[in-house]
Order: structure tokens, then sequence, then C-alpha cells
């Protein structure tokens, strides 16, 4: 089985990267603007592949259907 991470645990490898870059800096070496970065770091936006291409993660998705048990009133 893969190793997994949250989305902080990312944010977190993402500012770890980022160091003493400026915004600017560090988006120009990912490919994406300064302005999506800044949206991810600030909850506006999950990070895309691109931005996940570039730290070596891949995403997937699981999909979770809960079942609630409930009576109609007579």
């Amino acid at each position: 089985m893969a190793n997994t991470l949250t989305e902080a645990e990312v944010l977190n490898i993402m500012k770890a990267e980022q160091g003493a870059q400026s915004l600017r800096e560090f988006a120009a070496t990912i490919g994406v603007t300064p302005a999506y970065i800044s949206d991810i770091y600030n909850g506006r936006r999950h990070p895309g592949a691109k931005v996940l291409d570039h730290f070596g993660i891949g995403k997937t998705s699981q999909i979770i259907v809960e079942y609630v048990f409930f009576r109609k009133k007579k």
C-alpha cells in the first residue's frame, strides 16, 4: 500500500520547498501563477495536477456513501 498524505501535509511540503523564495519565484519554478499558489495556501483552491506532479505526488479520490436509517411518521 502506498503512503498517503493529507492536504495539510501536501501544503507543508509545498511551504518547505518554497523556503525563502518569494511566491512569484516559487510559482515560476512550478509553472503556475502566484495567485494560484496563494489560493492553495489560503484554502480557496486545492492543489491540482501540475502542482502535485512537481512534487511527485499523485491524487486519488474516494466516494463514501452513508445510509441513514429513519422511519416515516405514521
